[in-house]
């Protein structure tokens, strides 16, 4: 129903997680805009945050043009438990480059994109690759190549831990940008 002088066509996905001491099992996903996009494999469906998460900008940090290398984490006096992660890297001779969001896992690993144990292919374009990550109290939805990979999970972090880790293992990487930004709930 959105009205037609916008013309997005929008998703809100369902996504499973166990939430103990809750008569339900599910929640609904950051709306998406869905397009169709170009790319040398043909066209291909892609899902991205709407523009409107925007509203929810907090705080915001930003670095540019670093080289990351095996425990250097300039993410250490970030903390949050509702994030939108940004960053555009080269991979170089890096093995794994990722996040440790609140304790959990979120990784570039030579040539795909792993998040709490959930695996989808990721292809660098013209050498560098894009990823978004939106974290809610109870899921992380990340997000490759500006929306050509989504990849939303349920998960559970530890109310206690509200940190963030840039992690890369296996050499150095190319960080082009880096933006974090703290959101405020939906719902205040």
């Amino acid at each position: 129903d959105i009205p037609a002088a916008d013309g997005r066509r929008i998703q809100i996905a369902w996504l499973r997680v166990n939430l103990p001491g809750m008569p339900f099992n599910q929640q609904m996903s950051f709306p998406c805009t869905l397009t169709l996009r170009s790319t040398p494999e043909g066209i291909r469906l892609n899902s991205y945050p709407v523009r409107e998460i925007e509203t929810l900008y907090d705080q915001t940090y930003t670095w540019q043009d670093m080289t990351i290398q095996p425990g250097d984490n300039p993410l250490a006096a970030v903390q949050g438990d509702l994030l939108d992660i940004q960053v555009e890297f080269e991979p170089q001779d890096a093995t794994q480059f990722g996040f440790y969001v609140r304790g959990i896992p979120v990784f570039y690993d030579g040539g795909r994109l792993e998040c709490a144990g959930r695996r989808a292919p990721l292809t660098p374009m013209d050498g560098r690759v894009r990823l978004r990550v939106l974290v809610d109290r109870a899921s992380i939805e990340a997000f490759g190549n500006d929306g050509l990979v989504a990849l939303p999970v349920g998960v559970l972090p530890s109310d206690a831990n509200h940190t963030l880790e840039l992690c890369v293992r296996g050499g150095s990487v190319r960080v082009h940008t880096l933006t974090v930004h703290t959101l405020r709930s939906a719902w205040e």
